[in-house]
């Protein structure tokens, strides 16, 4: 009689066990999911900035430039496990009463663990699953351009980007170094969950330190600071 009993015992702690497991499976499945609906892809799909860019070249006198981009998926070619890699127009103009000139042609995956967004030729892992508060991971693990350590700021929160305001949004720091010294390199991205990339910014420059009269009074002697802002998204 104990020995049924033992075995009865047994077997509920067992199939307990594989409940929560094939539940805990389930749940991260589903969350993988939601973390998808954060750079929606579909033919068809369009994205409008506008862009902002200050280019540094020998001296604190940059040079600005203020120009659109449209990020258009035109086409999907399948690939491995089901997931389909999606063909990016990139296309560019000086303001809105000027028509698009073709710029650069863009790809994106987005499999079980990570979105890997390929510009021009180098790929980047734009996010990776399951997106949390503490996530991280190298941006440059499928590119040569050695580690860059990507981090998760704004969470699931709150925001405004120009004219909208969005109630589920992420922040990606792909860098966050400031040296009063040497120069800032600083670039982020924002997300929001059904719209895709809302917000990209920009700072890498470098400080003139050549003279004593200079270092330290961050005056710029060369780089790149830009700012894209999210002006219109839709389905064509």
């Amino acid at each position: 009689m104990r020995l049924k009993q033992s075995f009865f015992v047994f077997y509920v702690v067992l199939a307990g066990f594989f409940f929560q497991s094939c539940s805990t499976e389930e749940a991260e499945g589903l969350l993988r999911l939601k973390d998808h609906e954060y750079m929606p892809l579909r033919k068809g799909l369009y994205h409008i900035y506008d862009v902002t860019e200050t280019v540094y070249i020998n001296g604190p006198e940059g040079e600005v430039t203020r120009y659109q981009v449209k990020m258009s998926i035109t086409d999907s070619v399948p690939g491995i496990n089901g997931y389909y890699k999606y063909i990016i127009t990139r296309n560019t103009r000086g303001n809105t009463g000027e028509a698009w000139s073709p710029a650069e042609t863009w790809s994106v995956t987005f499999n079980q663990r990570e979105a890997v967004v390929q510009e021009g030729n180098i790929n980047f892992v734009k996010l990776a699953l399951p997106l949390t508060a503490n996530r991280s991971w190298n941006g440059n693990v499928y590119n040569n351009l050695g580690e860059d350590l990507y981090s998760i700021g704004l969470f699931a929160q709150s925001t405004a980007i120009g004219t909208f305001n969005f109630t589920d949004a992420i922040e990606v720091i792909q860098n966050d170094d400031e040296d009063d010294i040497v120069g800032n390199d600083v670039r982020k991205e924002i997300y929001a969950r059904g719209v895709g990339l809302v917000k990209r910014s920009e700072q890498t420059i470098t400080y003139c330190s050549n003279t004593a009269a200079c270092i330290g009074k961050q005056i710029i002697e060369s780089g790149v600071v830009k700012d894209m802002v999210l002006t219109a998204y839709g389905q064509e």
